[in-house]
């Protein structure tokens, strides 16, 4: 039936495939290129045989449970929302050298690094944490052995 007159927005659909079959509008969810990170929720009109725009998604994600340590990506092909650890901005420390860096990317941290900080710099890691080095031999109790 030919409708004259709607004061309804026109809604776009969607094929498997992700091409426009009906033109109209659509939220898309948007995301980083590089990271895949959820960016915004947009809306855009969009026309017949169109696609949607580049990283860009027709499914709403749901939102991380943990908001402050977690981050929503979308996966490394496409077809799903996953979250991730989100440690940016803490300090992480090498465990070969105990150097502190700032974490910058999504995800969790390499083998490498460890949250934990040393308590001092010569500590060394005994593969679960920081331990300082045995100093037995320079604090011994008998005193040094004077010739006779």
């Amino acid at each position: 039936m030919f409708r004259k007159y709607s004061t309804d927005f026109a809604i776009a659909s969607l094929d498997a495939q992700g091409v426009v079959r009906r033109s109209g509008w659509i939220v898309v969810y948007c995301t980083h290129p590089v990271t895949r990170e959820n960016l915004c929720a947009t809306q855009e009109y969009l026309c017949v045989d169109a696609l949607l725009p580049p990283h860009s998604y027709a499914d709403k994600p749901a939102l991380p449970a943990q908001r402050q340590t977690r981050a929503l990506v979308r996966s490394c092909d496409g077809r799903f929302w996953q979250t991730v650890e989100d440690l940016r901005g803490k300090a992480a420390y090498c465990k070969d050298t105990g150097h502190r860096l700032i974490v910058d990317f999504l995800g969790a941290l390499p083998t490498e690094l460890t949250l934990l900080a040393p308590t001092s710099p010569n500590d060394t890691w005994d593969g679960q944490k920081w331990v300082q080095p045995d100093n037995h031999h320079c604090h011994s109790s008998t005193g040094p052995e004077t010739p006779g």
